[in-house]
């Protein structure tokens, strides 16, 4: 009985080799749609609240690199139960999708954060009237488009009553409304024009740079004034919006004042100026207090 010759089989080593970059490759694109399907919200297709934590986390912190201003925008569907009434779930969901379609820039996307409620976070580069006007606009692009989606959206199966032409002619409403932050590094520093600590330390610093032996405030100082920092406002909004579903107004404040010059001597001994602080009465104080 003769032996068989022997066949050597030549593996190729760069397949080994490769194989086990290709399944990481192929682990590491999972885990990636994963993370993303984790900040999007199923019905809508938007970003959800988990997507938003993380921005507002990032927008804040270039606020307070930048000393920027950006405004938190809140929006919420008027009576969206009659929606659910007339259509059913299938049509609320269509109409809370029409809040994917308003304009805006690809970097200020709407954040769905729950139900009916909507954010989305803007840079306004021409201040508070430029977020008006996105507000109203993005209000009105709703309002048109449901006229166009009422018109053919199916009656819920088991509604009893015929939907009519006035409950097809009818519109969504959006109520809006927006806060803004300045972060930390308030960069408007001008004595004059400045919101009070910020102006206050520059007042201080350049003194003790100069060598100056005193520095002149406006006013008594008697007036007493509260002040919250932009970080603590900003976990209070978020809380809000977790935790909070009324129509009534809710002002966010410490609920502790100091006065004026209190607060000018704090500043002072940060800065370690060794002057005076010096009070000009003849300069007007202002409103005496601003506390919640």
């Amino acid at each position: 009985m003769t032996d068989r010759p022997s066949i050597e089989v030549n593996e190729k080593p760069t397949i080994r080799k490769r194989l086990p970059g290709k399944l990481a490759s192929i682990r590491k694109d999972k885990l990636k749609a994963s993370e993303s399907a984790r900040r999007i919200d199923l019905e809508t297709g938007l970003p959800n609240e988990q997507a938003l934590k993380e921005e507002l986390a990032r927008r804040l912190a270039q606020a307070n690199r930048e000393g920027s201003k950006i405004y938190l925008v809140y929006y919420d569907y008027d009576n969206f139960k009659v929606v659910n009434d007339l259509f059913g779930h299938s049509g609320g969901d269509a109409a809370l999708r029409l809040m994917s379609r308003i304009e805006g820039r690809l970097e200020e996307p709407v954040y769905r954060i729950h139900g009916d409620e909507f954010v989305r976070i803007l840079f306004a580069h021409n201040g508070d009237q430029e977020v008006i006007n996105v507000m109203n606009r993005d209000r009105r692009n709703i309002s048109d488009s449901s006229l166009i989606l009422f018109r053919d959206l199916p009656v819920r199966k088991d509604r009893e009553l015929p939907v009519t032409d006035e409950d097809r002619s009818r519109s969504l409403t959006v109520t809006a409304g927006a806060v803004s932050f300045v972060g930390s590094k308030d960069h408007n520093f001008n004595p004059e024009e400045g919101h009070l600590v910020a102006s206050l330390i520059k007042k201080f610093h350049d003194a003790k740079t100069d060598n100056q032996k005193e520095v002149v405030l406006w006013g008594t100082g008697k007036p007493r004034r509260e002040i919250l920092f932009v970080d603590d406002l900003a976990k209070a909004c978020i809380f809000l919006i977790k935790n909070y579903n009324s129509s009534e107004i809710i002002n966010i404040g410490t609920g502790i004042d100091y006065e004026v010059r209190e607060i000018a001597e704090m500043i002072k001994d940060i800065v370690d100026f060794r002057g005076k602080i010096v009070f000009d009465e003849t300069k007007p104080d202002g409103m005496f207090r601003k506390l919640l």
